[in-house]
């Protein structure tokens, strides 16, 4: 009899503890309320068997902030604990800075968080590729400095105001064409050029032609420039003093009418050249096929002329550099040879254009420029 009430009271004990507070799934033990999947964990508010909420609760895998939320597995204090770190707390792996975070591959948040792949700094994002100065942006290639644009075919990028320098002999320095040429450049909306060279082109070319200047001498032969020629210094003092990006040249009427051939003088032109290039490197030059020209002391005058003006584009071509282009401008096509005579109203004289011829070179010299983008 008294052995078996020692059983009943040891079975009555066992029988109380296995009831007391700490049995499993009760509030501090294994998964209370902030055991394995905790607030923001897979199992909602509560551990699995707690409280409040079960399996799949408010929060669950894939919740408000996916995979990577703010909390993982374990909740906010770890497994079981009141309070302490353990592995999964706030802190542990896939905490608010893991993968996916704020700067993390894919945006804001988790994978499929707030924010998809491409977020605030993910790939793509603000200066990621083909941002703001990627390739193809505001300077990118073909810019205002491109080829064929303001920098003037071949020539050298150019941003400052063109310096044009028209050259030659009398039929630059006293006939209207330069004071024409500026003018139609100016109406036509092409300010960014000055004309430079130490002659002032005063003609009266009518009322609202203003002056300009233009660089030359009156009866200049191109051979005489030359080393060993009679005016030789004077070419490269003009050169340096005029600095021109752009040359404007018609030399040769004085040396056919002097019978010089054709080859001294194209040997002539291309020291020209040389001493333009001197002064700038990348100076672009157009050379005349020089006008027609019918003196009546000369008649040959005109088919030594027209045996030059064939030869001059084969030999701007080879003489033409990438950093500074010579181009061939065909005046010569460009006045009626007919109808350029001594007494008509393109020249007085069969060799000086008259207004009415020196309009047509202008504009001849104009469509040959605003070609090849310049001014």
């Amino acid at each position: 009899m008294k052995l078996h009430l020692a059983h009943r009271g040891l079975f009555a004990v066992l029988s109380l503890l296995a009831c007391s507070t700490a049995a499993p799934g009760a509030s501090p033990g294994t998964g209370g309320s902030a055991a394995s999947g905790g607030a923001l964990t897979t199992g909602g508010a509560t551990a699995t068997g707690g409280g409040t909420t079960t399996t799949g609760g408010s929060s669950g895998a894939g919740g408000q902030s996916g995979g990577a939320s703010a909390t993982r597995s374990g909740g906010s204090p770890g497994t079981g604990g009141g309070s302490s770190r353990a592995t999964g707390g706030r802190n542990g792996t896939g905490g608010r800075s893991g993968t996916g975070g704020i700067t993390g591959t894919g945006g804001r948040g988790a994978t499929g968080g707030a924010t998809a792949a491409g977020g605030t700094a993910g790939l793509g994002g603000g200066a990621g590729s083909g941002g703001p100065t990627a390739t193809g942006g505001v300077p990118g290639a073909g810019g205002r400095t491109h080829s064929g644009g303001a920098t003037g075919a071949g020539g050298a990028p150019h941003a400052a105001t063109w310096r044009i320098m028209p050259l030659g002999d009398s039929i630059t320095v006293t006939t209207c064409y330069p004071q024409f040429l500026s003018k139609q450049l100016t109406d036509n909306g092409h300010k960014n050029f000055t004309f430079v060279g130490g002659n002032v082109c005063n003609q009266i070319c009518g009322s609202d032609v203003p002056n300009t200047v233009c660089e030359g001498q009156g009866g200049m032969w191109a051979t005489h420039l030359t080393s060993g020629g009679a005016s030789a210094s004077l070419l490269p003092q003009w050169c340096n003093a005029g600095r021109a990006d752009v040359a404007l040249v018609h030399f040769g009427t004085n040396d056919i009418w002097g019978t010089q051939p054709t080859q001294k003088i194209l040997d002539a032109f291309s020291q020209i050249v040389d001493a333009l290039r001197a002064a700038v490197p990348n100076v672009i030059v157009f050379a005349a096929q020089i006008i027609p020209m019918a003196p009546d002391n000369c008649s040959t005058c005109e088919a030594r002329l027209e045996e030059l003006n064939a030869a001059i584009p084969s030999w701007a071509s080879g003489k033409s550099t990438a950093a500074s282009p010579v181009y061939p401008v065909d005046l010569w096509s460009a006045l009626p040879k007919a109808t350029y005579t001594a007494g008509s109203s393109y020249t007085k004289d069969g060799v000086h254009p008259e207004p009415a011829a020196a309009r047509i070179m202008a504009d001849t010299w104009y469509q040959a420029l605003v070609a090849k983008g310049i001014p």
